[in-house]
């Protein structure tokens, strides 16, 4: 009896093991930009594919918004959110940020709220703490770039895949 239940829990770690490695790297970092004029856009850049949607997705209702950009991005490049997204953020919902090609997740973003997005400041970028340093061990809720640093940062990001 007690090798079946060492069997079976060997078999299920295995199992997770397997499943979790199935899990795509993210090919890219998308990020939250707060324009000079005040506007919003998700800035993409993509380490070795492209994307032609970028999409917002409700963590707590998991309603998703998909939004499909005029041209493929490749390398970097910016789709702008002027009114969508503020219309989409409600108080008290955390809604995650990303791009992808085809429905394949390429590129992750930050986690966001309407809090978050209120204080983003002209040349700034929100981006996701663990794609910016994946040891931190207490992370921001939200990491801020700026608009300047964002290729580098995504940059790093790629190097380190």
């Amino acid at each position: 009896m007690r090798a079946r239940t060492v069997v079976a829990a060997g078999l299920g770690v295995l199992t997770a093991a397997t499943l979790s490695a199935c899990s795509p790297v993210p090919d890219g970092m998308v990020g939250l930009q707060r324009e000079q004029d005040g506007s919003l856009s998700a800035v993409v850049h993509m380490c070795h594919d492209h994307v032609d949607r970028v999409h917002l997705l409700d963590l707590d209702s998991g309603d998703e918004e998909v939004w499909t950009v005029g041209t493929e991005i490749a390398g970097t490049g910016a789709f702008p959110l002027v009114e969508v997204l503020e219309r989409h953020l409600r108080d008290g919902h955390a809604y995650g940020l990303g791009a992808s090609a085809h429905h394949v997740a390429s590129a992750e973003g930050p986690t966001i709220t309407a809090d978050i997005v209120a204080a983003l400041a002209p040349g700034q970028v929100l981006v996701d703490p663990f794609m910016v340093d994946p040891e931190v061990e207490d992370p921001p809720e939200a990491q801020v770039v700026a608009s300047g640093d964002f290729e580098d940062v995504a940059r790093d990001y790629c190097a380190s895949l």
